[in-house]
């Protein structure tokens, strides 16, 4: 109930921006994605999204949250708190608050980004697992987008477990296309689509 209602909150907030991202991925890594997040003239950030691990059936998340943007001189960082719903026939039904942290900013022609999140089981329901989702710097060619970057997990007290890649955006009225390239220099790499679209 309280998915939906964020949702129904985020769906008639009046808006200055709505951001949303979809994504696939591809072998080892295999899901999919879509996230649609709405910036209020105030600042206020409302929205929500769906994840699964490539079979919805075995594995799915829902999630809705809001925030704010947070004013840092020379970089946008957005900070919003979410409520996740984990089910699935593969999946430990789980009730998590999730912080989530994006930052990004510009030093000339160069491009940085950052986000960050932790799953933080609501109870009893598990270690807390944390997520660098991508931290990556990129040039700025003007029709596209050319650079390299990590990702990373932590579940607990393990340690971190991080991968590199590298990726390729091309810009387009119609949206941002990117291409990663994980672990590319294994025999192990996997590859991922996203798309981003701000209006």
């Amino acid at each position: 109930k309280l998915l939906i209602f964020l949702l129904l909150v985020s769906t008639a907030a009046f808006s200055q921006t709505t951001t949303v991202s979809a994504r696939i991925g591809f072998g080892d890594a295999e899901y999919h994605f879509v996230e649609a997040l709405r910036t209020t003239s105030g600042g206020g950030i409302f929205g929500g999204g769906f994840v699964d691990n490539g079979n919805p059936e075995e594995f799915r998340d829902v999630y809705a949250g809001a925030g704010h943007n947070i004013p840092v001189p020379g970089v946008t960082v957005q900070a919003v708190a979410f409520i996740s719903r984990t089910s699935g026939s593969t999946a430990v039904a789980t009730t998590s608050l999730v912080p989530w942290v994006l930052a990004y900013g510009n030093v000339g022609r160069v491009l940085g980004t950052a986000n960050y999140f932790v799953y933080t089981p609501i109870g009893d329901e598990g270690p807390a697992v944390q997520t660098l989702e991508h931290a990556k710097a990129e040039w700025d060619f003007g029709p596209a987008l050319g650079g390299a970057g990590v990702t990373g997990t932590k579940t607990g007290d393990g340690s971190w477990t991080s991968t590199p890649f590298i990726t390729g955006t091309l810009k387009h009225k119609l949206g941002s296309f990117e291409v990663w390239v994980t672990d590319p220099t294994e025999d192990g790499r996997t590859y991922r689509l996203r798309y981003l679209k701000s209006f």
